[in-house]
């Protein structure tokens, strides 16, 4: 398969989840009498997007980054995923700790944010995680954002109020 060819995995029919991407490998499909796909190899994706939806609240696109893949060993429902894509945006520092906006390194409190979404595993069934990037922040800053963002509860949180709201959640003890 070569980028000139683009594939839609749909993960979740009723929810909506879908992966829609172009890339290369080397695949073997099989389809017998009785109607039976089989598919192997391993799909490597150069670029795409990542249909997210939760709960038909939150539906965002994410850009899957160069290298993920989808490896197949027979049933295609039961391929693997190691993907990994960004959903970037502007959000306010400062609704994180009030104290970042006497931080003079930091010459906006609006920085980008890079929401990053992993998904691994079964692709009937992935683990989903999450993640964030900040390119513009320097070091300490960056190392107060994760000890405020320590646990994964705490992650999940941001990440739904990004994606939601485009804006971080204040935590109850600031």
């Amino acid at each position: 398969i070569t980028p000139d060819v683009a594939i839609t995995v749909i993960m979740d029919p009723v929810g909506g989840d879908r992966i829609k991407a172009t890339g290369n490998g080397h695949m073997r499909l099989t389809y017998n009498n009785n109607g039976e796909l089989e598919t192997y190899g391993k799909y490597t994706l150069d670029k795409g997007t990542y249909n997210f939806t939760l709960q038909d609240v939150i539906i965002k696109d994410f850009t899957i980054r160069d290298g993920s893949s989808i490896s197949f060993q027979g049933d295609p429902y039961a391929a693997s995923l190691d993907l990994e894509a960004v959903y970037s945006l502007n959000a306010n520092i400062c609704d994180l700790d009030e104290s970042f906006r006497q931080d003079h390194d930091l010459n906006r409190t609006n920085v980008p944010v890079h929401a990053l979404l992993k998904a691994k595993g079964i692709i009937s069934q992935p683990e989903i995680s999450f993640d964030l990037e900040f390119p513009s922040l320097n070091t300490d800053a960056y190392h107060k954002v994760k000890s405020i963002i320590s646990t994964d509860e705490m992650m999940n949180r941001q990440i739904i109020y990004l994606l939601a709201l485009n804006r971080f959640y204040t935590p109850e003890y600031m």
